[in-house]
């Protein structure tokens, strides 16, 4: 599952583009109990990060972040929002709980740390493999949080074979042109977009017409077993025109014949 960091900055000629396609994510009910299977990304590897896998039933489980891949997949049992914790403050918390615990007197109840998460996100309705996408909150952390997350519904039935989805998370918008049919690439998850005999012409520029003459501009191939994921992240720089753009390929195994 590799990514690749490239684009290309030429002129072209204004594109006059059309309607947008992003699909909105479902919540699942809050107090239901899911299990599901994720991975996760970040535009730089993120270090230190935890979950609970069953509730307290487990200790926390680290997550693994990669540069260039998709994490390892991971299980997660439990209400529909999954949390994640700074691995300190959580082994700060529980070793104050544990020496609390010891010396506490016969009968005497501890009451259990409370963890304060550094991000969040509901799990959409009837998921059951999701990918995640953290991405650093500027400053300050509101409320605690570290991060926002985009999810993604990873199923294969919800991204097919053959098919790409498009997460932008760059605040930008953008006019896209993909094997010849215009679409606007709003903020969020796109719906699966599916390959033209195996092959993606991709071009996009922002929406301003200042920067009309700046493109994005890729091709590549799509296997009928592989799907993408086209991430676009903020410019590298204060000064950049344009996203940093990422995809990150994915494989999917042949079913075994009974």
């Amino acid at each position: 599952m590799a990514k690749f960091r490239r684009y290309l900055t030429v002129i072209l000629v204004v594109l006059g583009l059309g309607a947008p396609g992003v699909r909105a994510q479902e919540a699942t009910d809050p107090n239901a109990t899911i299990s599901v299977k994720f991975t996760v990304f970040a535009p730089r590897a993120v270090k230190g990060m935890v979950y609970f896998s069953e509730g307290d039933k487990k200790p926390p489980s680290l997550l693994k972040f990669y540069n260039s891949y998709r994490s390892p997949v991971y299980d997660y049992e439990g209400g529909s929002v999954l949390r994640f914790y700074d691995e300190a403050e959580v082994a700060a918390a529980l070793t104050a709980y544990a020496a609390a615990q010891a010396a506490a007197s016969p009968g005497q109840v501890v009451p259990k740390p409370v963890l304060r998460p550094t991000a969040v996100c509901a799990i959409p309705a009837g998921a059951t493999k999701v990918f995640l996408l953290f991405m650093p909150r500027p400053g300050a952390a509101i409320g605690g949080f570290k991060y926002d997350i985009f999810v993604m519904d990873d199923g294969e039935t919800s991204v097919p074979p053959g098919h790409f989805v498009m997460i932008n998370a760059s605040k930008m918008e953008m006019f896209a042109r993909i094997n010849g049919n215009d679409t606007k690439i709003l903020r969020g998850v796109s719906a699966p977009i599916k390959a033209d005999k195996d092959l993606v012409i991709f071009m996009a520029a922002r929406i301003e017409p200042e920067y009309h003459k700046l493109l994005i501009a890729d091709t590549w191939d799509l296997g009928p077993r592989q799907r993408n994921l086209l991430i676009f992240f903020p410019p590298r720089t204060a000064t950049a025109l344009l996203p940093d753009v990422v995809r990150l390929n994915d494989e999917v195994p042949e079913e075994k014949k009974k």
